[in-house]
């Protein structure tokens, strides 16, 4: 008996420190991002669309035809479409987002670098379009100015897809004061890379101060994560989507222009409704 304790004594052990051994997320990646948390499992949708998203892959695509009017069946994707550049608030998934790089650099100037988390414009049938350019921020909170006493300084930082190779070098730009701020100067989706700044210089081009952001941002929890502007995504009640298409797709409505006791598909009013241009 104390010999079968020992051993279930060890064992627990073991398996407390094999558990502790495993992070959850990694803290922060080669390039310089922390990671962003898996998108949870579930029916997402938009005007659209439906996707079926598991194990962080949108595995199955459905179309909302005819302005919503038809459920154009599930298209499972031969290759399923990674969720890497979705950020997740709650329960909705975002394209537009940014994400919070802090940089050893910028301790002088006490600004913080926001660089683009995706470059995908929508996720569709493959191969999804991409961003030929995109927006960074470096944001300076409560700067000090002498005619307008303290206010935020931020400042966009563009971004255009170039045939360059990557590397982890900074590019920066001269703050007011004389300060430098840095930013990456390449950023990488996949194959294709976007840089801030022209050639071997490591100076940040077009740089522009401006007086807000463009939307109302909203922040992860640990402010890790900025997204701005309306959600791609929401998650959806719906558990069975061939359930949920046959249901949808019953649906009948009378013909508009008949006192004729009949009823039909619900693609045949909208198709009547459907403006014709001459």
């Amino acid at each position: 008996m104390g010999r079968l304790f020992r051993f279930s004594k060890y064992v627990f052990f073991n398996l407390i420190m094999l558990t502790a051994a495993i992070p959850l997320f990694a803290d922060e990646t080669a390039a310089g991002f922390t990671e962003t948390p898996r998108i949870e499992d579930g029916i997402y949708e938009n005007n659209g669309h439906f996707f079926v998203i598991k194990d962080d892959r949108i595995e199955t695509e459905v179309l909302k035809s005819f302005y919503g009017f038809w459920y154009d069946g599930e298209y499972p994707l031969e290759e399923a479409y990674d969720t890497s550049c979705l950020a997740q608030m709650e329960d909705k998934l975002y394209l537009d987002w940014w994400q919070r790089i802090e940089l050893q650099e910028n301790v002088t100037s006490g600004g913080v670098f926001w660089a683009p988390g995706s470059n995908i414009r929508e996720y569709a049938l493959d191969p999804y379009p991409v961003k030929e350019r995109l927006s960074g921020w470096f944001i300076i909170q409560n700067s000090a100015s002498e005619n307008e006493g303290t206010r935020d300084l931020i400042y966009e930082i563009p971004y255009w897809k170039a045939d360059v190779e990557y590397s982890d070098e900074l590019a920066f730009f001269k703050l007011p004061d004389g300060t430098d701020a840095f930013v990456k100067k390449h950023i990488k989706f996949g194959d294709d890379v976007y840089t801030c700044a022209a050639g071997r210089r490591p100076v940040v081009r077009n740089h522009a101060l401006k007086t807000s952001l463009p939307e109302t941002p909203l922040y992860s929890g640990n402010t890790s994560i900025m997204v701005l502007g309306e959600p791609y995504l929401i998650k959806t009640d719906v558990t069975d989507m061939e359930t949920a298409i046959a249901s949808h797709n019953a649906i009948v409505y009378p013909p508009r222009f008949s006192t004729m006791d009949m009823k039909e598909p619900s693609i045949y009013k909208k198709l009547e409704e459907m403006p014709i241009s001459w």
